[in-house]
């Protein structure tokens, strides 16, 4: 029922190729925004909450995660 009124194929096509490219849009500017976020309030953060946890772990699959961990805490 839409289809007609809106004139024809062509215009339906361009209309999805304009909201792909809209959400790429949308995308990056998502991923800019998290970004600052992290290095503004997230990496301030880090250290004192890895000063209040204790993480142990006794798997060896683990241990290069905490070995990063420790890394972060020094």
């Amino acid at each position: 029922m839409i289809y007609p009124v809106m004139g024809g194929e062509k215009t339906l096509k361009a209309l999805a190729a304009e909201a792909a490219a809209n959400e790429r849009q949308y995308q990056a500017r998502v991923r800019t925004v998290l970004r600052s976020s992290y290095s503004g309030h997230w990496r301030r953060m880090l250290k004192p909450l890895l000063k209040a946890l204790t993480l142990k772990s006794n798997n060896d699959a683990h241990r290069p995660v905490m070995d990063a961990i420790e890394l972060l805490e020094r």
